[in-house]
């Protein structure tokens, strides 16, 4: 096969597909070790490790196609996303029809498929967000009065993912922000959404601590206590580390066995497939797959992963910034940036600094719906880098 074969099969920014590869073979790599307790109850070491392979190669094929698509057939792709997550979030989050796991619902199974409604959201949001911005430009930037449309969609969306995933609805909440203070929206009237949401969430918090206190469940919030004993045990584990007095308990045993993972790599590493921790930390395959890398490939595995993650987020931004369509560059960042943030959400879950989120790390933990969505985000913003550029005269716009 001649580099004209992977030119036109791989459309796009070349440097991008290496750095979505690099990461895909990492993953490959650190799965056929953090994989152990799934192979533990399949009874065969490398299926699960070979299953993600094949899900890996599947999850390549979908992201060559969305490279390719029709420039206007994107948007199409956002709506239909956001129409479907809409639905599944009202369905699993309020109707009670969600697949239970980890006391959330946040899986819908459809003949026998299951995915995460909220992954659908986040692309389907960013992407029609980014249209909306794009065609309400004025020579002031975005007028206040279309924000009360943008911000009503997204804390809807927000609202039905907040129910049962907070950090999700954390995150997205989040790259939108930026979002509209990319496409021009004024900075005066993103301080006062931002501080009406802080203390919003600020107030649910406290009524949440408050009713975990006098052990009330709070409405319409069944995990609302979660996220509390979430907090309070990260500052308490804080508190009490490196007291004689400090025990494993079942409540922080998975932060507890990633922060020995990394210190056992004693910085340079156990090597490939030595971790002793992985045996240890309930999800190590998913939740903290970041810990295990670290134990076994060093500090230097770590740094060179989260490099890889500043490199595709920066590529990104160069493909955004060469593109002639604001459309085409706002969810360019957008998506690049919800791989970027929920990266550096597990990275600074699993080295102790933010409590237990349950995020993955994006290309490398297990995970279908995850690893799926990423790669469409790959696809598409590939699909920007090979825009032709705007003829003159033509609004900025798809």
């Amino acid at each position: 096969m001649d580099s004209a074969f992977f030119k036109n099969m791989f459309k796009g920014d070349r440097v991008l597909w290496s750095i979505y590869g690099v990461m895909l073979i990492i993953s490959v790599i650190v799965m056929f070790s953090a994989s152990s307790a799934l192979a533990y109850k399949s009874g065969d070491y490398n299926a699960p490790a070979l299953r993600h392979m094949l899900f890996l190669g599947g999850a390549v094929i979908i992201s060559t196609i969305c490279a390719r698509i029709n420039r206007k057939a994107i948007l199409s792709l956002g709506y239909a996303f956001l129409s479907v997550a809409v639905v599944s979030l009202i369905y699993t989050s309020f109707m009670g029809g969600g697949v239970e796991e980890n006391n959330a619902s946040r899986w819908l199974e459809i003949f026998g498929i299951r995915f995460q409604p909220s992954e659908l959201a986040k692309l389907g949001l960013v992407v029609v967000l980014s249209y909306f911005l794009s065609v309400w430009q004025t020579e002031d930037g975005v007028p206040d009065r279309c924000l009360k449309w943008s911000f009503g969609i997204t804390g809807l969306v927000c609202l039905a993912i907040f129910k049962e995933n907070f950090s999700t609805a954390a995150i997205l909440f989040a790259v939108v922000f930026v979002l509209h203070f990319v496409g021009q929206a004024r900075l005066k009237t993103l301080g006062k959404i931002l501080g009406g949401i802080v203390a919003l969430v600020g107030l649910v918090l406290f009524l949440s601590y408050v009713a975990g206190k006098f052990d009330v469940e709070v409405p319409g919030l069944p995990r609302a206590e979660t996220w509390v004993s979430r907090v309070s045990r990260h500052f308490d584990r804080i508190e009490r580390k490196g007291s004689d007095s400090y025990v494993v308990t079942d409540d922080t045993r998975q932060i507890d066995y990633a922060t020995m993972a990394i210190a056992n790599s004693d910085g340079w590493g156990v090597g490939p497939g030595n971790s002793v921790m992985r045996d240890h930390i309930p999800y190590a395959y998913a939740d903290f797959i970041y810990a295990v890398l670290v134990e076994e490939y060093g500090l230097l595995g770590g740094l060179i992963v989260l490099f890889l993650y500043l490199s595709f987020f920066y590529r990104s931004v160069m493909v955004a910034c060469n593109c002639g369509y604001m459309f085409g560059a706002l969810f360019c960042i957008g998506l690049s940036l919800m791989i970027l943030v929920q990266a550096f959400a597990h990275i600074m879950v699993c080295v102790g600094i933010f409590p237990v989120t349950g995020q993955p790390l994006p290309f490398i933990s297990h995970g279908g719906t995850s690893i799926l969505m990423m790669s469409i985000y790959v696809g598409l913003i590939q699909n920007v880098a090979s825009w032709e550029a705007k003829p003159a005269g033509e609004p900025a716009k798809a």
